[in-house]
C-alpha cells in the first residue's frame, strides 16, 4: 500500500524523520520518496500494515493509505537562503506560519516567496504569496475541482493565514456553488489594501543538486534518479544531522533533500556519507528540471525515455521546465507539458490497448513561463517515437524567442504586436468556460471551428465549453 505522511512547508526534524524511518524498516520498507507536494512516501506491504500504524500512532503520525484526503502544505522553505537571499522573508517566519496550522487541511495550500522562481506558485486552492510589505501576503485562491483563480482583495498578515485559510476552507466547503472569495467573514484576521500588485518572476531552474555554498556556508542537494532513498542511507543522513547540529531536512517540489547550515569543517564527513552509499550529486542538468505525477510509472518511464533521448541529441533544455501529465485532473507545474491520451476516448472514458498505444499532446505556458496559467498549443496526438523531435522544435523556439527578447532589450525598442498586425486575415479568440484559458487563433495557427476534436489544456474542459470572446480584438 502506498503510505503518505504529509510534511510541513517540506520541513524535516532529523529525529522526527529517524524514528519514522526507523519504524518502516521493522515493517521491511527498504526505501522512502517524496511526493510533488514535498509529502514523505513508502510502499508497504499489506501483512505490515497493522504493525506500522500501531507505531505510527504511538508517534502520534498521521497517515493516509492510498488516499489523498488531506493534501500537504507546500512552501519555498527549501530554497530560502540559498538561491534568494534577500527581501524580509527568511526561515523563522515560515516556521512562525506553519505552527499557526493546528488543524489538517483539505485544500492544498501554498506559501512561497514572490522573489523565488522554484516552488510552483499557483498549485495550490489556496496560494499565498509574498509581497513588498513585510510580513503580508497575496492571497490567490482557486476552487477545488476548477482552474479559474482569483486574487483576494487584500494582502494577509502573516500569523494569521492559518486562521484565514481554515475560514475560506469552510465557507467553502459548506456554500460551494454561493461562494464569493470576496465577501468573505474573516473577522479577527490582520489585512491591508494591496498598494502594488504582483509581478509575477521569469522561472529561473537552479541547479539544486550538489555541494554549493551559500556565502561561506556550504549546502547539498541530493537527487535520485530512480526517486528512491535507501532507508540506510536516510538513517545515517539523520544520525549526521544531528551529530553535526544540522536542524532541518529540507523536502523540495522536486522529489529531492536539501540540507542547509553545513558547516565547513563537517563538509568532508558528508561528502563521506554520499561517497559510502554511492549517492552521485552531479546529473546532467536536463534531468532535474522535470516534473511527473506522485505514482506514476508510466510518467516516470516516459521521462526516462524522453532523458535519454535528449541525452542523444545533446539537446540544450536550461530555462525550461518539462511536465507529464497522465491523468485526467492531475496538477502539473511546467513550461512544457506533454499530456498523455489513450488510444481512443468516449467522453471522458478513455481506452489504451496493452497501455503503450496511447499518443502525446505538447503545450507550453505563455512566455514559457510555468507560473502563469496561460497555455497554448505545439502539437496533438503525437506518437511516443516522435515526442523528442517535437521537443527539440519547442526548446528551439523558445530560445529564438529568448533572443528576440533580449535583442528588444538591448535596442531599448519597444514592440507591441497587435491582432492585425500579425496577421490581416479575421481571427478569433475563444475562452473556456472553466478555467478561462484562451485559444487565439491568430496564435495557434488553426482556426477553432475547424478542430474535429479539442481539450483544454488547463482543465481537460471539452471544445463545446469554449465560447467565442473576441473578434479582431473586440470583446464580444
Amino acid at each position: 500500500m502506498t503510505i503518505k505522511i504529509n510534511i510541513k512547508g517540506g520541513i524535516l526534524s532529523p529525529s522526527w524523520l529517524q524514528s519514522v524511518l526507523e519504524i518502516a524498516q521493522k515493517a521491511a520498507v527498504e526505501s522512502i520518496s517524496f511526493g510533488a507536494r514535498q509529502q514523505l512516501l513508502m510502499n508497504v506491504h499489506e501483512r505490515e500494515m497493522d504493525f506500522f500504524k500501531r507505531k505510527m500512532t504511538t508517534l502520534g503520525i498521521d497517515i493516509e493509505a492510498n488516499s489523498e484526503t488531506f493534501p500537504n502544505i507546500l512552501s519555498s522553505y527549501a530554497f530560502e537562503g540559498v538561491f534568494n537571499t534577500e527581501g524580509w522573508l527568511g526561515e523563522g517566519i515560515y516556521q512562525d506560519i506553519l505552527a499557526g496550522f493546528d488543524y489538517k487541511p483539505k485544500f492544498k495550500i501554498n506559501i512561497c516567496d514572490k522573489d523565488q522562481s522554484h516552488a510552483p506558485f499557483f498549485t495550490g486552492h489556496l496560494n499565498f504569496i509574498s509581497s513588498d510589505v513585510p510580513h503580508y501576503w497575496f492571497c490567490f485562491i482557486r476552487l477545488p475541482k476548477t482552474n479559474r483563480i482569483e486574487r483576494y482583495e487584500k494582502l494577509i498578515y502573516s500569523l494569521d493565514i492559518a486562521a484565514f485559510s481554515r475560514k475560506i476552507e469552510d465557507n467553502i466547503r459548506h456554500n460551494p456553488q454561493s461562494f464569493n472569495p470576496q465577501s468573505q467573514n474573516t473577522e479577527g484576521v490582520i489585512m491591508r489594501q494591496i498598494d502594488t500588485d504582483l509581478v509575477i518572476p521569469r522561472f529561473v531552474m537552479p541547479y539544486y543538486e550538489g555541494v554549493n555554498l551559500w556565502g561561506a556556508t556550504p549546502w547539498i542537494g541530493i537527487y535520485r534518479r530512480d526517486e528512491q532513498f535507501p532507508i540506510k542511507f536516510m538513517l545515517e543522513l539523520c544520525a549526521l544531522c544531528k551529530e553535526t547540529k544540522v536542524g532541518n531536512v529540507c523536502v523540495t517540489a522536486w522529489r529531492s533533500l536539501i540540507i542547509k547550515g553545513v558547516l565547513p569543517k563537517d563538509r568532508l564527513a558528508w561528502e563521506k556519507l554520499l561517497s559510502k552509499h554511492n549517492i552521485n550529486v552531479r546529473h546532467a542538468a536536463l534531468e532535474l528540471n522535470w516534473q511527473t505525477e506522485d505514482d506514476s510509472p508510466k510518467g516516470f518511464n516516459l521521462k526516462q525515455f524522453l532523458v535519454k533521448k535528449f541525452n542523444d541529441m545533446d539537446l540544450r533544455t536550461f530555462g525550461l521546465l518539462f511536465a507529464i501529465k497522465t491523468r485526467h485532473k492531475s496538477e502539473v507545474f511546467g513550461s512544457v507539458i506533454i499530456r498523455r491520451e489513450p488510444f481512443f476516448k468516449i467522453g471522458n472514458w478513455g481506452f489504451d490497448l496493452f497501455g503503450t498505444l496511447g499518443t502525446y499532446d505538447i503545450f507550453y505556458a505563455e512566455d514559457f513561463n510555468p507560473h502563469t496559467r496561460k497555455r497554448k498549443t505545439h502539437q496533438l496526438g503525437i506518437p511516443k517515437w516522435r515526442l523528442a523531435d517535437e521537443l527539440f522544435n519547442l526548446s528551439q523556439k523558445y530560445y529564438a524567442q529568448l533572443t528576440k527578447e533580449k535583442e528588444r532589450q538591448s535596442t531599448k525598442v519597444s514592440v507591441k504586436r497587435t491582432v492585425s498586425d500579425a496577421n490581416n486575415t479575421a481571427s478569433k479568440q475563444y475562452q473556456c468556460a472553466c478555467c478561462w484559458t484562451v485559444y487565439d487563433e491568430n496564435r495557434e495557427g488553426v482556426k477553432f471551428e475547424t478542430l474535429a476534436y479539442y481539450e483544454c489544456p488547463t482543465c481537460g474542459a471539452e471544445k463545446k465549453e469554449f465560447q467565442l470572446v473576441s473578434y479582431l480584438g473586440v470583446l464580444n
